[in-house]
C-alpha cells in the first residue's frame, strides 16, 4: 500500500525484515498538504492454538515529525484499509487484539 503512495510524498520508504518493521516519511511536498513526518509500522502475526490465524497487527509510531501530520496518516491508513477490506469488523475481537499491543 505505501509503495503505491511514494508519487504523492512518500519517501525513504524501507522494511526492515528482521523487525517486520517498515519506516517512511511524508515529505515536504504531498498531496495531503501536511507537514513532513516520519513514521514506523510494526506488524505482528496473530497466533491462534499456534498457528498463523490469518491476521496481523500494526502498531504505528511516530518518529519524527508533527504530531498532527502523523495522526492523519494513521487515518488514511485506516480509511484505506477499511476500504480494502482489511481491517477487523467485529469490535470484541478488535478490543482483545489490541490489549496484545497494550
Amino acid at each position: 500500500m505505501l509503495r503505491e503512495w511514494q508519487r504523492h510524498g512518500i519517501k525513504d520508504l524501507t522494511y526492515f525484515p528482521q523487525d517486520n518493521a517498515i519506516t517512511a516519511s511524508i515529505d515536504k511536498v504531498n498531496s495531503l498538504g501536511i507537514k513532513p513526518v516520519t513514521f514506523r509500522i510494526e506488524l505482528f502475526v496473530v497466533l491462534k492454538n499456534g498457528r498463523k490465524a490469518g491476521l496481523s497487527l500494526a502498531r504505528c509510531s511516530q518518529m519524527r515529525g508533527a504530531a498532527s501530520s502523523f495522526r492523519k496518516v494513521v487515518e488514511v491508513l485506516e480509511q484505506v484499509g477499511r476500504d480494502r477490506g482489511l481491517l477487523i469488523d467485529d469490535e470484541s475481537q478488535w478490543n482483545e487484539l489490541c490489549g496484545i499491543l497494550a
